[in-house]
């Protein structure tokens, strides 16, 4: 007989417990699909907890889509997603698009260190250039 774990819908340690053993079911799910699925979001009351189910399809890049939807905001071309440049003698790569921050909304991987930047979209169409 297999045993049930029992916990408590009020706290967060168990809720974390729970969020964990639903993400790693989920994985079967995501194979037969070919989705990515995981828990976002949970909020509780004393006997009950609302999880939020995020799913997206696994081989489509959702950076990609929205930089592409929103670079024309920002006068930047929509083949830039990807490119390479050099700043500072450091060499970015442009990976996405913030639309909320409107002084720097690119945003950029770092090549060496992989730390994520935020850059200005007029200096981003001069240094691809």
């Amino acid at each position: 007989m297999k045993k049930v774990k029992i916990l408590k819908l009020n706290d967060n340690s168990s809720l974390e417990i729970l969020r964990d053993e639903v993400n790693n079911r989920l994985k079967d799910i995501e194979k037969d699909f070919g989705v990515s699925m995981k828990v976002g979001h949970i909020s509780y009351q004393q006997l009950k907890a609302t999880f939020r189910l995020d799913a997206t399809i696994a081989s489509v890049d959702v950076s990609k889509i929205d930089y592409e939807k929103y670079c024309g905001f920002f006068d930047i071309p929509k083949d830039s997603y990807g490119k390479t440049f050099i700043s500072g003698g450091t060499t970015y790569k442009i990976c996405g698009i913030n639309i909320k921050a409107r002084k720097f909304p690119i945003v950029a991987q770092n090549l060496k260190d992989n730390k994520m930047y935020k850059f200005n979209n007029v200096d981003i169409v001069k240094l691809i250039k």
